[in-house]
């Protein structure tokens, strides 16, 4: 069953730098910190971009007021990789992966690690937020 929308909502708003440009992701949440909507702008950019953006944030805001775990929402949009990323060392791999990090972060207060394409492998690896270092050699426990 959908919750309903309370008349004000406090938000919390994140700047994550995607292989495209930044990407601002908005998360508004319940009096009791749960998510409630999430709304997403992409840099200055208009049009196919803009429109897709805010139907990612529609879709999500309607899973998490019709009661899919918070959980879930993330793990469908983190590690999904962008070909704009590669080479670019982000912050994220892709808008999807941003919105994963940022709802990470604002809600749930984890530092996730930082994921980045390795130039050698081709393959992806995480890096500790806290060291930058691959977190196999990580000593930040």
């Amino acid at each position: 069953m959908k919750k309903d929308r309370p008349k004000v909502l406090l938000s919390t708003t994140t700047k994550m730098q995607t292989g495209c440009g930044s990407l601002y992701i908005i998360v508004s949440t319940y009096p009791d910190g749960t998510p409630a909507e999430i709304f997403l702008t992409k840099g200055r950019a208009g049009g196919c971009i803009f429109s897709l953006m805010n139907i990612i944030g529609r879709l999500a805001s309607i899973a998490l007021r019709s009661g899919v775990p918070m959980e879930e929402v993330i793990e469908q949009f983190k590690d999904e990789k962008c070909p704009q990323s590669i080479d670019k060392a982000p912050k994220a791999l892709s808008c999807g992966d941003a919105i994963a990090v940022a709802i990470s972060q604002q809600v749930c207060n984890i530092t996730p690690p930082v994921k980045k394409e390795s130039m050698y492998s081709g393959t992806l690896q995480k890096y500790c937020p806290r060291c930058d270092k691959n977190t196999k050699d990580c000593e930040c426990g």
